[in-house]
């Protein structure tokens, strides 16, 4: 089976015969790869809609790993039980906000986690700020560029590591290997917040500061690395 670019992405981050438990997992395209391909030894698949699951068990049907694949419907990490023998969590093409949520909300069950794969929609800075304060730093960071869209990719493994506001903005992987598509993530949000700058109300004079230390920050870094 081929998966898109952004899910193959993904399952090139999942180490070795990792326990996975992929959550939001949709379709469930990404466990099936990971287990047709014997790159897992063990594999939870779960969402909160009974709409996705079901055509999830359909796909899981569909090639034959109805006895390989455990799959769960419920709110983020509540669906593990103690038992499960979980190693690596995946969360991906959720909102970043809820990607914290969930991973903050009942941290106890990240106890035996060594692995975190995140692809979040949006709020990628706050993602890595509440996942690092969790006793996490990031391994690897990915720009992947599907449909019009660049998703960033972010690896963290267990361990603490202390971060500046401008790598966790940036990312601290991102910036060492500074690519074209970070050229153009940063340029597309560098016009955004131009557009938002001119919009705010000159009452608003420390909000429109505060961006335009930003507009400054990542005008600097571009052209630092062209």
């Amino acid at each position: 089976m081929k998966l898109s670019k952004r899910l193959k992405a993904l399952a090139n981050c999942v180490p070795h015969q990792a326990k996975v438990i992929d959550i939001g997992c949709d379709h469930g395209l990404l466990g099936i790869y990971l287990v047709k391909n014997k790159l897992v030894s063990n594999m939870i698949i779960s969402d909160i809609s009974e709409a996705a699951l079901n055509q999830a068990k359909r796909n899981i049907t569909k090639y034959n790993l109805i006895n390989k694949i455990k799959v769960q419907q419920g709110d983020g990490l509540a669906v593990i039980d103690y038992d499960c023998n979980i190693d690596t969590i995946i969360i991906a093409g959720l909102g970043g906000q809820t990607i914290i949520d969930i991973l903050t909300k009942n941290q106890s069950f990240l106890l035996p986690i060594k692995n975190i794969i995140l692809q979040p929609q949006n709020n990628v800075y706050c993602v890595r700020q509440k996942i690092t304060k969790l006793g996490y730093f990031i391994s690897y960071e990915e720009l992947i560029k599907e449909n019009e869209h660049i998703y960033t990719l972010i690896v963290f493994n267990k361990g603490k590591q202390r971060y500046s506001y401008y790598k966790l903005y940036f990312g601290p992987y991102l910036l060492q290997h500074q690519s074209q598509l970070f050229n153009e993530l940063y340029q597309h949000k560098l016009d955004k917040i131009k557009k938002i700058c001119k919009q705010i109300p000159p009452r608003y004079l420390f909000k429109k500061l505060w961006l335009l230390r930003k507009i400054i920050m990542i005008k600097r870094t571009l052209s630092s690395h062209k």
